[in-house]
């Protein structure tokens, strides 16, 4: 493997595991501290980044 190859697979890991981060910034949950908190923390995990996922992707009515 050469270096662009790699490079190319940690900016895609990279961005795929901030992916809940990044919903919920442009959708301005109203948890996204916590959210964030959550998805640094505990991100790294298989279900807990889908527990994020879900809770970033989930219709807020009151953040309107």
């Amino acid at each position: 493997m050469d270096i662009t190859t790699i490079l190319t697979i940690i900016v895609m890991a990279a961005a795929i595991y901030t992916l809940p981060s990044i919903i919920v910034l442009i959708r301005g949950h109203r948890n996204r501290r916590a959210l964030i908190c959550y998805n640094l923390l505990g991100g790294w995990m298989i279900f807990p980044w889908f527990i994020t996922m879900v809770w970033a992707t989930y219709n807020d009515p009151s953040s309107r």
